[in-house]
């Protein structure tokens, strides 16, 4: 049996909802026919069959998969009794082939003969659908792209609730991503290890700009190195996993304290010279040296030139220029010190290359030889003295040696006196035995045993 209903039933909507001038308002009977449609719904979406919607199914007006949804909604509403329902559907856009997206609020209304309508308030979410798609598309990529990053990356809200991390982090901070997702990360990291973590935070939130800092954590005792980006809606934060380049870099402070240990304890004077003349290193020695000759500090940066002993430039340009081209030279140098005071120096020029096999300049190294150089020439004078003596010995006492040995060789103790006898047994033996010592002097002063 048909029902019967009011030929003006737009009455019985709100006029606030009739002459809205933004929401769809439309009356459906218990068949899901419509009744009664407002001139923003007409605007919108022209009848396709006649000139008016009523009479017609809601269901040529929505998406075939969403016509079942839409009318056990509808038909819960009106078995119901105040009951409000919300639904979203598709429904057929005007003039195309393709669906807009509505967002409906279903409640039912009361006729004077006891029936029941449906009251279904609407309006178009088509944009913020699409633009809520996009966004979602481009979230999925996005986090697809940062799982591929091998540091750790995540973003916060202006509470520090976790928006997006990506897997590297949740390593990183050993959590679950459902665990941290819209939580306020500070109630998972919040003990003494972290006050750390949360002070440059604030520094970041109030200066506006990115803080960069490094942090050990003693439970995996790993280093990381932390940026923290400040945005508009809260902070987005970067970790690397630097333990490997910390060790490198430990490994290397160590060996570099040894080395400079073993620098810094040598008696020679050495610096390090770039091919413009410029200090790149030196030892204690040579600070001590230079700033005794010229009352000055030592500085890297500082122009060698200005450190150049006077009158030596020619000496120093030239092995300078050697060592540049590869060559290793040395010389020794009798100079006249700033003081006035003559000194031995021994100067090494070693070109120097780094691990690219570059040359990156020359090692310049001063070694005082003076006491050395004054002790040879004492013993080149003693050798001189001794020299003399083995000649004297050699020439002028073993001379009148020579001639008595030759004597004793001619004579025949045979036909000697007793008295004669006996002065040839006594002196024959000594002037052999003068004649041995002699000798041996002899050889030990020309070095030979």
């Amino acid at each position: 049996m048909s029902t019967l209903y009011p030929a003006d039933i737009s009455s019985i909507v709100p006029k606030a909802l009739r002459q809205s001038g933004y929401y769809y308002v439309v009356l459906f009977d218990h068949a899901c026919r419509f009744l009664w449609t407002n001139t923003v719904f007409d605007r919108k979406y022209p009848a396709p069959r006649s000139k008016s919607w009523v009479g017609q199914s809601f269901a040529i007006f929505l998406h075939p998969d969403d016509v079942n949804r839409a009318w056990e909604a509808g038909d819960a509403v009106l078995k119901a009794n105040d009951l409000l329902m919300e639904l979203q559907v598709r429904q057929k856009a005007p003039r195309k082939s393709t669906y807009d997206y509505g967002r409906w609020e279903l409640s039912s209304l009361l006729l004077e003969n006891g029936e029941k309508v449906l009251l279904a308030v609407g309006h178009d979410y088509t944009r913020a659908e699409k633009e809520s798609s996009a966004l979602s598309a481009f979230q999925q990529a996005f986090e697809q792209v940062i799982n591929q990053f091998p540091d750790g990356l995540y973003q916060l809200d202006n509470h520090h609730r976790v928006m997006t991390i990506n897997d590297a982090a949740l390593k990183i901070l050993g959590k679950r991503r459902l665990d941290l997702l819209g939580e306020d990360i500070r109630e998972h990291f919040n003990d003494t290890p972290y006050q750390n973590f949360w002070t440059h935070c604030d520094f970041a939130i109030q200066s506006k700009k990115p803080e960069r800092f490094e942090q050990w954590v003693e439970e995996t005792d790993h280093w990381f190195a932390i940026t923290i980006y400040p945005t508009d809606v809260g902070l987005t934060i970067l970790m690397r996993d630097i333990t490997e380049v910390k060790k490198v870099q430990q490994e290397h402070l160590r060996n570099e304290t040894v080395l400079r240990s073993i620098f810094d304890s040598s008696t020679d004077t050495f610096l390090l010279i770039s091919p413009q003349l410029r200090v790149l290193a030196f030892n204690r020695k040579a600070s001590l040296n230079i700033s005794q000759i010229y009352g000055r500090e030592t500085y890297v940066g500082d122009d060698f030139r200005t450190l150049i002993i006077p009158g030596t430039e020619g000496d120093f340009y030239d092995h300078f220029h050697k060592a540049l081209k590869g060559e290793a030279t040395h010389l020794e140098k009798d100079i006249v010190m700033p003081d006035q005071q003559r000194r031995w120096f021994r100067f090494h020029y070693y070109p120097v290359y780094n691990h690219e096999n570059e040359l990156i300049g020359v090692s310049f190294t001063a070694a005082d030889i003076h006491e050395l150089k004054s002790f040879s020439e004492l013993i080149a004078e003693k050798s001189k003295t001794i020299s003399e003596i083995s000649f004297n010995q050699s020439h002028v006492i073993r001379q009148p040696l020579s001639s008595m040995l030759g004597i004793f060789e001619i004579l025949d103790p045979r036909g000697l006196d007793p008295e004669n006898r006996q002065l040839y047994d006594l002196l024959w033996p000594l002037c052999r035995q003068l004649d041995t010592i002699i000798r041996d002097n002899i050889y030990k002063a020309s070095g030979r045993n």
